[in-house]
């Protein structure tokens, strides 16, 4: 009689110590810390991250020491005196990496002619930013299709200096000419990440001596 008394209680203890169990840590002699099953389902496969993403490299070029090794340059891009110039109809620069949100920043002169920056450069498609000595534009353009207007603005500019900012961050684009706003808030619904590229566009002549890609917001 008195076992049959202490049974259900039993069964209730042992019910309570066991999901007890199913939730502590447990902590091995690494610093990694493993987790036994809960009672909690498994997230549905839509919710697990397959692909492995890398951080994005930031970094800060001043072109002292040349041209970086590991960008890929076609003939027509020279640097002197720490100043990276083109004068060569569509020389190119290809910057790898896997940039999505950033801030990029530009010190810039156009002589003549315009220069392009493609961003987030990817088996989908870019972006595309023109700027000349009359006009700044955005486009998107896919790899199968016709190129997508996002915006556009007059420009005034003579052989001197510009610094020249583009930040992309929480699907937002926004382009900046020496503090002055010329693009804001553009929500182009897509944005894949990907690498860099500056193009001399026909017979321009353009000059940078520092390239900068940060973190959105810095």
């Amino acid at each position: 009689m008195t076992n049959r008394k202490l049974f259900p209680g039993l069964c209730i203890l042992l019910l309570w110590l066991a999901s007890l169990a199913c939730n502590l840590p447990l902590t091995g002699s690494g610093s990694t810390t493993l987790i036994l099953p809960t009672l909690t389902p498994f997230p549905t496969p839509e919710f697990i991250q397959t692909d492995f993403v890398p951080d994005p490299v930031f970094f800060v070029e001043e072109f002292d020491q040349g041209v970086p090794e590991d960008w890929k340059s076609t003939p027509g891009w020279t640097v002197e005196n720490g100043i990276l110039s083109a004068n060569r109809t569509d020389a190119k620069l290809e910057i790898p990496g896997e940039w999505q949100e950033k801030r990029l920043i530009l010190r810039l002169q156009v002589r003549s002619g315009a220069g392009i920056l493609d961003f987030n450069v990817s088996p989908s498609g870019f972006y595309r930013l023109i700027f000349s000595q009359d006009e700044i534009s955005l486009e998107w353009q896919p790899a199968d299709g016709e190129p997508e207007s996002l915006s556009s603005s007059p420009l005034e500019l003579n052989s001197d200096w510009y610094v020249l900012v583009l930040e992309q961050a929480r699907g937002l684009i926004g382009v900046e000419l020496d503090g002055e706003t010329l693009f804001s808030g553009l929500h182009p619904g897509y944005s894949p990440s990907g690498s860099l590229r500056l193009i001399n566009s026909g017979n321009s002549w353009l000059e940078i001596d520092r390239f900068v890609v940060g973190p959105p917001g810095e």
